[in-house]
């Protein structure tokens, strides 16, 4: 473009005027004319071969501008601070530059980039725009990808991605979020019963034993732990050691099950601990209150399921479980029933669904437990069912008073229908048995692991695995007494209709 502008000429007017005065000089003196004519030819021939010579070398000049900016965008392409890939519809990879290498490494043209980037979702990415973030090595990446259409066919159309490192802000960020501070509730399971019989003396040395164990224990990992009692303590930890206690798996309760004992009863502990979700941090929406409450429930739960154990309460919410190797000590006491009772409700409050159900061939005892239950979920605003057997001869009056009652019409359903709408985040309940292959639909025991146990029959070595929650009372006279008490410090005002309490 440049080029022709600089070899654009208005010579058509100078010859017009220049042939018009030859002609007029010609009317006088033909000769002068014709010497003119000469002399103006020779002067246009050396003005036009200087005017070629000069478009000659601007061409040049222009050539080698071209040549150098051509030049200097390859290499502005090669070397952005930022690394680019452009995959096809297999990421496959059709073209790199070099940062791009360089921050991967050793790759190979048409090798996949998706082995080696598992956030990498071509089939979802395909013909969109936008981003994701991606882990590689030890480097952390902001990939923003944008669909690349060609004229040709559907086939050799692209994705192209464009990768910034942002390995300093992540890593700034994985550090403050490791710092944040993690809630914990301690508590002694059974200081009475181990100083049961004991001196005063020996009462003093075996709490200062303990407390030294365990302040010693979480001080060395840089945790702020206070007493406020002889039995309970208040911490507070990082999330970085609270992983470390994890994969750990909580060892120094063992330290504390090692203290020696003049009866020679280990002393357990108990502790519920509670961390803010990433995305309450992110928020900024954190309440050090509930938090508080969180890490109190968990030592609820801890101790209804026995106690010498942790719970803690992860990032979804759900409570996960550490420790817990000494067998539990089945007592009948109030204490007990309300902090089972708060432990069933926090973990009615975190399932999406519960379904109930007894042992086969039901009887009065297993179905009354389990409308009990179920008032516990409704009350909590949770959708609930009960799973009957085929074999109800022995409740057939109350199942038919429960199925016309229009407010419970829902409530009985078939083991095969629950085996159709329970998932990983159903909370199941088991009452009056403790025996898998005694359940009305022991296929359900494999649907979800948010398993409770309610019983009062002698523990068999037939347990069902991994609850999380146990509630056994042998000394009890049915299931449904001990589902009565916890319907008493579930919550506050607790009204059964007729049909319920008649069950009950």
């Amino acid at each position: 473009m440049f080029k022709t502008l600089l070899s654009r000429r208005s010579e058509e007017p100078f010859f017009l005027i220049t042939v018009l005065l030859l002609i007029i000089i010609a009317v006088y003196n033909w000769v002068i004319a014709l010497l003119a004519l000469i002399l103006i030819g020779g002067a246009y021939v050396l003005t036009r071969k200087n005017h070629n010579e000069r478009n000659r070398e601007i061409s040049q000049f222009f050539d080698a501008i071209s040549k150098s900016v051509d030049q200097a965008s390859t290499y502005a392409v090669q070397n952005l601070p930022i690394g680019i890939a452009i995959i096809d519809m297999q990421s496959n990879l059709c073209w790199a530059n070099s940062v791009f290498r360089d921050w991967v490494g050793d790759i190979d043209n048409d090798q996949q980039l998706d082995h080696i980037m598992p956030n990498l979702k071509v089939d979802k990415f395909w013909g969109k725009s936008g981003y994701f973030f991606e882990h590689i090595g030890e480097r952390y990446y902001r990939v923003v990808y944008k669909y690349l259409q060609t004229e040709a066919a559907d086939d050799d159309n692209y994705l192209i991605l464009y990768f910034e490192d942002i390995t300093d802000t992540e890593r700034q960020k994985l550090n403050s979020l490791a710092a944040v501070p993690v809630f914990c509730d301690i508590e002694i399971d059974n200081l009475e019963e181990v100083a049961k019989g004991m001196t005063a003396v020996q009462r003093a040395t075996l709490v200062t034993n303990v407390n030294n164990c365990l302040i010693g224990e979480l001080s060395g990992q840089n945790c702020f732990i206070r007493a406020y009692g002889n039995e309970k303590y208040i911490a507070c930890m990082s999330r970085d050691t609270l992983e470390y206690y994890k994969e750990d798996n909580f060892s120094f309760l063992e330290k504390v099950r090692s203290i020696h004992t003049v009866n020679r009863i280990p002393v357990t502990l108990s502790m519920g601990i509670a961390l803010f979700p990433s995305d309450v941090i992110a928020a900024g929406k954190a309440d050090f209150n509930e938090l508080a409450d969180k890490a109190r429930a968990g030592l609820d739960l801890a101790l209804g399921r026995g106690g010498d154990q942790v719970v803690v309460y992860e990032e979804d919410g759900s409570p996960h479980f550490y420790g817990g190797k000494t067998r539990c000590v089945e007592k009948n006491t109030r204490v007990r029933a309300r902090v089972v009772a708060q432990a069933i409700h926090e973990l009615i409050d975190t399932c999406d669904m519960v379904l109930v159900m007894g042992h086969e061939r039901e009887d009065y005892d297993s179905i009354g437990a389990a409308v009990g239950v179920a008032h516990m979920a409704r009350l909590a605003g949770k959708p609930v069912h009960v799973v009957v057997s085929n074999q109800t001869d022995a409740i057939r009056r109350l199942e038919n008073q429960i199925m016309d009652n229009p407010d419970f019409k829902d409530l009985l359903i078939s083991a095969e229908t629950a085996e159709n709408i329970c998932n990983s985040q159903t909370l199941l309940f088991i009452v009056d048995t403790h025996r898998p292959d005694m359940t009305v639909a022991p296929a359900l025991l494999e649907e979800t692991d948010r398993r409770v146990v309610i019983d009062h029959h002698r523990r068999s070595s037939d347990f069902i695995k991994k609850p999380l929650l146990t509630y056994t009372e042998t000394s009890s006279s049915s299931t449904s007494e001990l589902v009565t008490e916890l319907l008493q410090y579930f919550q506050e005002d607790v009204e059964l209709t007729k049909i319920e309490a008649t069950a009950q």
